[in-house]
């Protein structure tokens, strides 16, 4: 059970969730169920043997979110839909047994646990707790006013929601067979027994180019998702400015949806906000480094798998590129502060000798660890686990 229809996989949690699914058609039929408040119009049918059900989601009006978070114990991300008619509508489509339920983000869990009676696994992918205390302690890389206000408003409700979040996640645990996060890291982090590590993959589709050239900096991300556009935030702001004074035609190249909440990064000189992409293939080629500025968040990051897979030098910060098995130097220039990134990016933009290096070793690394074949085989070998009573 999903939030999102994952065909096409054209962002990095429809990329996940279209390879579970693949994982588990391994093992026998499966029944796909996704509530939607919005039909993409571009989907493309589901691999052969895959049964849909689609659920509708309902926005609840702001007002109503708010009233219903003040007066509960859960997270404001559980009070945005309202499923009683996606529910009823799934639930006449359900089988009378499942060897196996899998939920899609610890969201998907609590709506829809009550509706299957089979053991679960539940992708938790991040720990949004984390995410939560993070976004509340660290303060907007800008200095528009709005930004700000916002920031300073959210505070009393992100340390809620943390609160909030991390007994979710503690609940969810003791309710699942296993539940999977995306590094060993998290793992520990997160203090359950039935943690399963899954790793992000990523399939290249054909040969990267073999050497760069031009002076273009990507980011690739949603910017609804708060790490992110923090992440362009801070390196548009604090960032790109030094990288510039060395490298004065240099270009900050966004891709991905939500760009229009970063109007104060819009006007930044050298910064352009590409949106959403049909396809991101000539966008990674034309690349000169890819650039992770996160500052915050959990899990992994599939931009970093991608910009391994696609020969494409990085710099990242420590947490950016963590979980992954990325060492400063050898594969990545890693940087934690704006002065640092920046002579990093000079740096490789003046040496292509050592810019190919990293990704030469970065495309071993990705071939060694993250090719969706050996991933998917660890989900439906867990699957079958979980489905005989084990973990």
């Amino acid at each position: 059970m999903a939030g999102v229809y994952p065909w096409p996989s054209d962002d990095g949690y429809r990329l996940r969730l279209a390879n579970t699914v693949e994982a588990f058609r391994e093992n026998g039929e499966v029944d796909f169920a996704y509530f939607t408040a919005q039909v993409r119009s571009e989907l493309v049918p589901p691999p052969d043997g895959i049964r849909l059900m689609c659920g509708g989601a309902e926005v609840v009006p702001r007002i109503g979110r708010v009233r219903a978070w003040a007066g509960g114990d859960r997270p404001r991300s559980l009070y945005r839909y309202d499923m009683t008619a996606g529910n009823a509508s799934v639930a006449e489509q359900l089988a009378d047994h499942y060897d196996l339920v899998y939920y899609s983000h610890l969201t998907s869990w609590f709506l829809h646990r009550l509706h299957v009676d089979a053991p679960s696994i539940v992708d938790l992918d991040n720990l949004d707790h984390i995410v939560n205390h993070a976004a509340r302690t660290n303060a907007p890389a800008t200095r528009h006013w709005r930004v700000w206000a916002k920031w300073l408003a959210q505070q009393p409700v992100e340390w809620i929601d943390e609160r909030r979040m991390a007994r979710l996640e503690h609940e969810c645990s003791l309710d699942a067979r296993a539940v999977t996060l995306c590094s060993e890291l998290d793992a520990e982090r997160s203090g359950m027994s039935n943690v399963v590590v899954i790793g992000n993959g990523y399939d290249r589709t054909g040969e990267p180019p073999a050497g760069r050239s031009g002076s273009t900096l990507l980011f690739v991300g949603s910017l609804d998702y708060t790490p992110n556009a923090d992440a362009v935030r801070w390196f548009a702001n604090d960032v790109l400015p030094l990288v510039r004074l060395e490298v004065p035609d240099v270009t900050f190249r966004v891709v991905g949806s939500g760009g229009e909440a970063l109007s104060d990064v819009a006007g930044v000189e050298g910064v352009t906000l590409a949106g959403r992409v049909d396809d991101l293939q000539p966008e990674l080629d034309a690349a000169a480094i890819a650039v992770i500025p996160i500052r915050f968040g959990s899990g992994t990051r599939l931009k970093v798998v991608e910009a391994l897979a696609n020969r494409l030098p990085m710099v990242s910060t420590t947490l950016g590129s963590e979980g992954l098995g990325v060492v400063d130097g050898t594969h990545a220039l890693l940087a934690d502060d704006a002065k640092s990134m920046a002579s990093a990016c000079v740096r490789l933009l003046r040496d292509p000798q050592e810019a190919r290096h990293l990704a030469n070793e970065g495309e071993t690394l990705w071939d060694e660890h993250y090719r969706w074949g050996p991933i998917r085989a660890e989900l439906a070998e867990l699957g079958r686990r979980v489905a005989r009573g084990g973990i």
